[in-house]
C-alpha cells in the first residue's frame, strides 16, 4: 500500500469498537459505553482519488505587515454572534454494533452551515465519522443561552460522555418533539464530510441567509483562531494550529489542533473563515484533536449540486 492510499484509511472513518471502558458514574448502573476507537482497514481498489494533502504550517504564515496585534471585545463579540447563527447542534441516535448489548446511544455534535462562495446557497456540513452509522440524525433548534460561560472552558462531548440507558433514551424522546429530524444528502468518506438537509417544511425557517466561508486558498495565514462549541454558545475558546502533521502515517491527511472540541466543531480566524473541522481525538494523544482541512471541506463543497442562494 503506498502512502496516497494509506493516509485514506483514517479518512474513511469507519469505526470499530477496540474497548468498552465504563465510567465510574455509569459503572455502578451496569452501563458501559465506548471509550476507543480503532480504524477499520481499507483495500487500496475500495478508494477513490482527488483527495490531496494539506500542509499546515503553510496556514500559519503570516506577513508582520498583516499581522492583527489585537481583537477588541466588540469583534469577539460580533464572531460569536455569527458562529451563534451557523453553528448548531446535531443529535444522533447510535445502536451498537453486536454482539454488545442494544441500548442505544445518544451522540451530540456539530452542524456548520458553511457556503462554497458568496453566491450560493449555504449547505449543514458536520464530520462524517460520528454520524456515518446512526439510526437518526436530529437537528437541535438554537436556544438562548441560560448564562454566561467563559471561553477557557469550551469544550463538547467525547465519545467516553455518550449518554446510554434508558434514563438517557427517556430523556430523549422527551426532547425529541422539539428537535427536525434531517435527511443525508451526500457523505464523502474520503474527505470525512457529511452534508444534512432539512425538510421542506421547515427548511425556510431554519435556514440561515448565508453560511461561512472556508479559508480560501489563497488567504495565507491568519492573526487568531478560535474554536466554538454550541456546548458553549456564548463563548471563543483561542485555539491553536499545530505546524505539523501526525507521525502515525494512516493520520496525515488530518491537521492537527488543541482545541478539544470535536464531532465537527469549527475553528474560525478572525474574519470567521472556516479553518478546520474537528472530527476526532487523536487515539494516541487525547489533548489533540484531529481536524478535516480547509481544502477538502472546499472541494467538498464545490462537489456538491449548485444551489443558488435564498
Amino acid at each position: 500500500m503506498n502512502h496516497t492510499h494509506t493516509l485514506y484509511i483514517i479518512c474513511t472513518l469507519l469505526f470499530a469498537v477496540n474497548t468498552l471502558v465504563p465510567s465510574h458514574s455509569l459503572a455502578q448502573q451496569g452501563v458501559r459505553q465506548f471509550d476507543q476507537l480503532s480504524i477499520k482497514e481499507v483495500k487500496p481498489e475500495d478508494l477513490g482519488g482527488g483527495v490531496d494533502l494539506e500542509n499546515p504550517a503553510d496556514l500559519l504564515k503570516v506577513n508582520p505587515e498583516q499581522a492583527r496585534v489585537e481583537i477588541s471585545e466588540d469583534e469577539q463579540a460580533a464572531l460569536t454572534k455569527k458562529m451563534r447563527a451557523h453553528v448548531v447542534q446535531i443529535v444522533a441516535l447510535y445502536m451498537p454494533p453486536e454482539p454488545y448489548e442494544q441500548t442505544p446511544m445518544i451522540y451530540r455534535g456539530h452542524g456548520v452551515w458553511i457556503r462554497k462562495d458568496a453566491k450560493s446557497a449555504p449547505v449543514l456540513v458536520s464530520t462524517l465519522s460520528w454520524l456515518k452509522d446512526a439510526k437518526e440524525i436530529y437537528l437541535a433548534p438554537t436556544t438562548t443561552p441560560s448564562k454566561k460561560t467563559q471561553a477557557h472552558s469550551a469544550h463538547t462531548s467525547t465519545l467516553a460522555d455518550l449518554s446510554t440507558g434508558r434514563s438517557a433514551l427517556r430523556a430523549f424522546n422527551k426532547e425529541k418533539k422539539n428537535l427536525i429530524k434531517l435527511d443525508v444528502l451526500t457523505t464523502d468518506p474520503m474527505r470525512g464530510l457529511i452534508a444534512l438537509s432539512l425538510p421542506k417544511k421547515t427548511k425556510k425557517n431554519y435556514t440561515p441567509p448565508t453560511g461561512l466561508l472556508v479559508l480560501p486558498k489563497a488567504h495565507k495565514g491568519f492573526t487568531y483562531l478560535f474554536g466554538y462549541s454550541t456546548e458553549y454558545p456564548d463563548a471563543l475558546t483561542p485555539s491553536g494550529l499545530l505546524p505539523q502533521k501526525a507521525k502515525e502515517e494512516e493520520y496525515t491527511f488530518f491537521f492537527q489542533t488543541n482545541y478539544q472540541g470535536i464531532l465537527g466543531a469549527p475553528l474560525i480566524d478572525e474574519e470567521a473563515h472556516v479553518v478546520v473541522l474537528n472530527a476526532i481525538r487523536h487515539p494516541l494523544t487525547p489533548e489533540i484533536s484531529l481536524a478535516i482541512p480547509p481544502g477538502a471541506i472546499q472541494n467538498f463543497l464545490m462537489s456538491l449540486k449548485d444551489t443558488p442562494s435564498p
